[in-house]
């Protein structure tokens, strides 16, 4: 059943009700605890102003903190198997639970553009669902951070690249380090903003990496023992647009990983079933929820899975 709900001024939102989460599923806590805040509000007492939210136990706990750096719309945040915070990112660098910015890392998603646009990583980075911190699957101390950034290209457009940095957690010390940052591993620039989402393979230990592409593919990355690799292009069945389709909606899985939907309200809503073993992407389904008449009005929609 898919039930659907929306506000037409600035943001939009709907709902898909899905089938329940498995038991192995249920013992994933790696997204407990998420980290918010201000790109701008510089506190009183040194820091910026930040948030933390708190799904540990039945009810959520919203708890007012002094971050090391701003954060803007680009964030993501990664627990360890207890559900306790280990580390959050705001797209330029990478801070620990006890708010310390990890060392030699203020240069994440560094390059002609972020120079040019956005040179002060205190305030953050801009971009939705542009950024995964991921386990990974060899070491139980490492972790991918993989995040999307935009490529300065006059006279044309800019376009959209992928990178991923690495980051090794000592558990004995409850310290962290970057031991990669910035590398490129999928060479072409034709990213989507947004969209960017991953779902644990069916083994429970690998990880599907899923990006929509312009005009009419979705890469399909698997990270597991080996690293990181594109697995397959596989076609979308829709032509997605860079002047609407980039950075307008969201991606998401359902909890039991056999649902991928995307929806923007340029493109609508596109759901596929999901095969969490190979990850093929099969039996598209076009839903259109919001009347066309005010297509070229400016709005933004996203996506969240029940």
């Amino acid at each position: 059943m898919i039930r659907l709900s929306y506000f037409l001024q600035y943001i939009s939102a709907f709902i898909i009700l899905v089938t329940p989460l498995s038991g192995l599923l249920s013992q994933i806590r790696g997204d407990y605890v998420w980290v918010a805040g201000s790109q701008k509000n510089y506190s009183a007492i040194g820091g910026y102003d930040g948030h933390i939210m708190d799904f540990r136990s039945d009810s959520l706990r919203v708890n007012y903190n002094n971050l090391p750096m701003g954060i803007a719309s680009y964030r993501t945040s990664i627990c360890n198997g207890s559900g306790d915070l280990l580390f959050y990112t705001n797209g330029r660098a990478v801070m620990t639970a006890k708010q310390e910015i990890i060392s030699n890392v203020i240069d994440i998603n560094d390059n002609a553009w972020t120079r040019r646009y956005w040179p002060n990583p205190y305030s953050g980075f801009p971009g939705h669902q542009d950024v995964l911190l991921l386990p990974d699957p060899k070491l139980n101390s490492g972790y991918f951070m993989l995040h999307k950034l935009p490529v300065y290209n006059p006279p044309a457009k800019d376009s959209i690249e992928i990178r991923y940095s690495y980051i090794n957690h000592d558990l004995a010390k409850s310290e962290s380090e970057i031991t990669i940052k910035n590398d490129k591993f999928y060479p072409k620039n034709d990213l989507l903003f947004s969209y960017l989402t991953a779902i644990r393979h069916s083994n429970q230990k690998d990880w599907w990496i899923l990006q929509p592409t312009l005009d009419t593919s979705i890469l399909t990355f698997l990270l597991d023992e080996s690293g990181i690799h594109l697995n397959k292009i596989q076609k979308s069945g829709h032509f997605f647009d860079k002047s609407r389709s980039s950075s307008s909606g969201t991606a998401k899985f359902s909890p039991d990983g056999t649902k991928y939907a995307i929806y923007n309200y340029y493109d609508q809503l596109h759901v596929y079933d999901f095969d969490r073993a190979s990850g093929i992407l099969t039996n598209r389904k076009q839903s259109f929820i919001i009347p066309q008449g005010d297509i070229d009005r400016n709005q933004y929609y996203f996506c969240s899975v029940e």
